[in-house]
C-alpha cells in the first residue's frame, strides 16, 4: 500500500495544488479585472483632468482678457481724467487772471472816480473863483461909473480910448 498511499498524496498534492492554482488563477483573474477597472478609471480621470484643465485655462484667458480690458478702461478713465484735470487747472488759471484784471479795472474806476471827484472839485473851485471875479468886474465896474465924471465914462468906453489910459485902475 505505500504505493498507493504514495499516489494518493500525489493525487492530494495534485489536488491540493490545483485548488491553489484555480485560487490563484481567480485572484490573478479578479486582479487583472481590478487593474483593467482601475486603468479605465485612471483614463477616465486624465480625461477628466485634461478638460478640467482646458476649462481652467480657458477661464484663465477670459479672465485675464477681462482684466486687462478693465486695465484699458482704467488707463483711459485715467487719460481723461487727467485732461480734465489740466482742463480745469487751466480753466483756474484762467478766472485767476480775469479776477486780477477785475481788481486792476475796478482800482483804476476807483482812481478814475477820485480824479473825477477832484476834477469837479476844482471845476466848482473855479466855477466860485469866477464868479467872484465877475462880482468884483461888476463892483469896479459900478465904482468906475459912479467915481469918474461922464466925459471919462464915454471915453473909458470908447473903443478908440485904449484901456490902460484909464485913470482908475481896478484889481480884476
Amino acid at each position: 500500500r505505500p504505493e498507493e498511499l504514495l499516489s494518493e498524496g500525489l493525487r492530494n498534492v495534485g489536488r491540493h495544488f490545483d485548488a491553489l492554482i484555480k485560487a490563484e488563477r481567480r485572484e490573478v483573474h479578479a486582479s487583472r479585472g481590478k487593474l483593467e477597472e482601475a486603468t479605465r478609471a485612471t483614463q477616465h480621470l486624465r480625461l477628466e483632468h485634461a478638460e478640467e484643465r482646458a476649462n481652467w485655462q480657458a477661464e484663465m484667458r477670459v479672465w485675464h482678457r477681462e482684466k486687462e480690458s478693465e486695465a484699458d478702461l482704467a488707463q483711459q478713465r485715467i487719460s481723461m481724467l487727467e485732461r480734465q484735470l489740466g482742463d480745469m487747472s487751466a480753466w483756474t488759471d484762467h478766472l485767476k487772471e480775469v479776477q486780477e484784471y477785475r481788481l486792476y479795472g475796478s482800482r483804476q474806476l476807483r482812481e478814475q472816480d477820485a480824479q473825477l471827484d477832484r476834477i469837479k472839485q476844482a471845476l466848482g473851485d473855479l466855477t466860485d473863483v469866477s464868479y467872484t471875479l465877475l462880482d468884483k468886474g461888476k463892483a469896479c465896474a459900478q465904482m468906475e461909473n459912479l467915481l469918474l465924471p461922464p466925459t471919462v465914462r464915454e471915453e473909458a468906453h470908447s473903443p478908440t480910448v485904449p484901456p490902460a489910459q484909464s485913470t482908475i485902475v481896478c484889481d480884476r
